[in-house]
């Protein structure tokens, strides 16, 4: 309770709580729920309906975009082979690519790849282009 009334509490800096600016709106407080006027006590059955019924109505604000767009370069829809990051912790020195892999298929989400004489499906967002000269390719097409 004393930490819901700290939240509450606007801030001079600011002029709005913490909760304010977490869920957008006034928070009700356990103690607003109930009015007591005169001699009267409050039913706690009532008091446990209007809480529930205030907790219900409450909805997080959306602070931030929830699509996250990934950059993907314009090169990688049309080269012949990428590299593959690697995602696992590597030794020092280990290189963080592997490849280069041939493209057999293209996907919006993933790319169909030659990996060691099999088919693998890795995530776009994993790959990278390869930019080859001459001496790569000869290799690639001799293996």
């Amino acid at each position: 309770m004393v930490l819901l009334g700290i939240r509450s509490a606007p801030r001079v800096d600011t002029n709005c709580s913490v909760a304010e600016m977490v869920f957008g709106v006034t928070l009700a407080l356990p103690s607003d729920l109930v009015t007591t006027t005169g001699d009267t006590i409050p039913d706690p059955c009532d008091y446990v309906d209007r809480l529930r019924q205030h907790m219900s109505n409450m909805r997080p604000l959306i602070t931030r975009p929830t699509t996250r767009s990934s950059h993907i370069p314009k090169e990688l829809s049309s080269c012949t082979h990428v590299w593959v990051r690697t995602d696992a912790v590597r030794k020092p020195l280990q290189p963080p690519y592997k490849g280069p892999y041939k493209v057999l298929k293209r996907s919006d989400k993933f790319y169909t790849l030659e990996v060691n004489g099999r088919q693998d499906n890795v995530s776009i967002d994993r790959l990278k282009v390869a930019h080859l000269d001459d001496s790569w390719e000869s290799q690639l097409n001799s293996t």
